[in-house]
């Protein structure tokens, strides 16, 4: 059931712990980054606008010229810088699983000139495949939002009318919605995998081979969607059971005291917890797509990237 999982943790024994700990680091890096960066433009915002209240005027062209540009930049922060970063940490898992080892600057390694533009542009493509995907499901679940009372649909209460049929559908456009989702992502990281593997590599090539080992080994890919959903309930189960025990506890002991201390190690817990889960999960993608890769048979050279 879970063979992709069991085939990345034996394939990286040794090395998961280094794999977290560097993810856990450029999560920070990458957090610490976004806020200095679109905290900066939302000060320049924010500073134009208290400056108009407080001297009780409108607004200037100079203060307007001024908020423009500072939504500019923070658009092309989004663009240029965070979409990247948002990618980053794909890298320790597919590199790590090349390499045998794991390096920090996987995860900022298409920072470097020569590959900064063709990642980007890869990444505002998928980008726009995902979204395409998502406004193609809402057109796929709009029958069953159909299906529902239109007195539900304009006022969005369920609770007046709460029934076996609309416990049904709701489920089933649940799961349609669920499946695409990891078909999504399924496809859109095998897309950036082959990128990983050939940067240097045509569009055409990198979309062709995601898709095609994705629906070239359907079955497969079935089998590692549902594992991933089970880890999902399974943590969800997990960490929910936490947190009602330990708020149970809490509130048995009625003690702020001990609430001071139970808080953080359930919030602790929850993060370690999902944070293995997580890995498991995308480590899992990494050994799908390198295990059915392979089954493609492409006639070229690989060149991962140097970290």
């Amino acid at each position: 059931m879970f063979e992709y999982q069991r085939l990345y943790w034996n394939h990286l024994r040794g090395e998961h712990l280094k794999v977290v700990l560097n993810i856990v680091l450029y999560v920070i890096l990458s957090s610490i980054v976004s806020i200095i960066g679109i905290g900066l433009g939302f000060t320049v915002i924010g500073g134009t606008i208290f400056s108009w209240t407080s001297a009780q005027s409108g607004p200037g062209a100079l203060g307007i010229i001024g908020i423009i540009l500072a939504v500019l930049y923070i658009i092309a922060f989004i663009v240029f810088v965070l979409l990247l970063l948002g990618y980053g940490h794909y890298n320790y898992f597919f590199l790590a699983y090349e390499e045998k080892v794991s390096k920090f600057n996987h995860g900022l390694i298409f920072f470097k000139k020569g590959l900064y533009l063709k990642s980007l542009g890869l990444i505002i493509i998928i980008a726009i495949i995902s979204m395409a995907a998502i406004f193609a499901l809402s057109f796929v679940t709009l029958p069953l939002n159909l299906a529902l009372d239109p007195e539900i649909m304009i006022s969005g209460d369920v609770s007046a009318s709460f029934t076996p049929t609309l416990i049904i559908i709701s489920i089933i456009g649940m799961v349609v919605s669920i499946f695409v989702g990891f078909m999504i992502e399924g496809v859109t990281l095998s897309i950036w995998f082959r990128h990983l593997e050939a940067p240097m590599s045509t569009l055409g090539d990198k979309l062709a081979t995601g898709i095609n080992v994705v629906f070239k080994n359907f079955k497969q890919f079935l089998k590692l969607v549902f594992s991933v959903f089970l880890i999902g309930l399974l943590l969800t189960i997990v960490i929910g059971v936490i947190i009602i025990s330990g708020v149970a506890i809490g509130m048995a002991l009625n003690n702020d005291i001990a609430m001071f201390f139970i808080v953080p190690i359930i919030i602790i817990v929850s993060i370690v917890i999902g944070l293995l889960g997580t890995y498991l999960i995308y480590g899992s993608y990494v050994t799908f797509y390198k295990e059915n890769r392979a089954r493609l048979n492409l006639d070229d050279e690989i060149e991962y990237i140097e970290a």
